[in-house]
């Protein structure tokens, strides 16, 4: 959304919400951004809009501190914890507030990070075994002769 015009990412927000709303009867607490792609803008239209938390990659974060610090710590290389989340307060250059409220922030766990423990497939009927093992292993080139 980062691309897109204020309409028009106001306009995708609310249809994703009424999209939502008309699936499950409720309102959403979170919603999912087309490429994880997110800016200030981004945030402040989902916080307005009723968006509590949101899923990102890690290369989106840039630097990150804790609450009450005044220290920021970088991870532009992707250097961050993406096992607990993190809470965005939009504000501008001078750090005045650009909306009440906040967003929290999950981040994706890279696959080829994740320790495998491989008992679990033993705890899995086979047809599930044999769906998630499909994604797991590189499948090898065919030979033509």
């Amino acid at each position: 959304m980062p691309l897109a015009s204020p309409e028009d990412r106001v306009t995708q927000i609310r249809w994703g919400i009424r999209d939502f709303e008309f699936h499950f009867n409720r309102k959403p607490e979170a919603i999912w951004l087309a490429e994880t792609a997110i800016n200030m803008d981004t945030i402040v239209d989902l916080i307005r809009e009723g968006i509590r938390f949101t899923i990102l990659s890690p290369t989106c974060a840039q630097s990150y501190r804790k609450i009450g610090e005044t220290h920021w710590s970088d991870c532009s290389h992707t250097n961050i914890d993406t096992l607990r989340p993190y809470r965005i307060y939009p504000k501008d250059a001078e750090g005045k507030a650009l909306c009440e409220g906040y967003l929290d922030i999950f981040f994706i766990i890279p696959l080829f990070l994740v320790q495998w423990d491989l008992n679990i497939f033993y705890e899995m009927p086979m047809s599930l075994v044999s769906v998630f093992w499909m994604f797991l292993i590189p499948k090898k080139p065919s030979l033509n002769w």
